[in-house]
């Protein structure tokens, strides 16, 4: 199984929060540390005992709201 290692601090806007989380949980391995579903926001660790989260993944803007 890939492994994330000695990533720093990542903010991604994702359209689809719960997908891209089952995306950085089931594949990649690393592990919901904090999350509000209704602001939209999940952090992730690689190694929750190490550091609190390296990627922040935020609900983006629907597709009609782009410039």
């Amino acid at each position: 199984m890939a492994r994330v290692r000695n990533l720093g601090h990542v903010g991604i806007y994702v359209r689809d929060i719960e997908r891209m989380v089952a995306f950085y949980r089931d594949f990649m391995g690393m592990q919901v540390t904090k999350q509000n579903w209704k602001a939209g926001i999940v952090f992730l660790s690689g190694d929750p005992v190490a550091v609190d989260h390296e990627i922040a993944l935020v609900r983006g803007r629907p597709d009609g709201d782009n410039p």
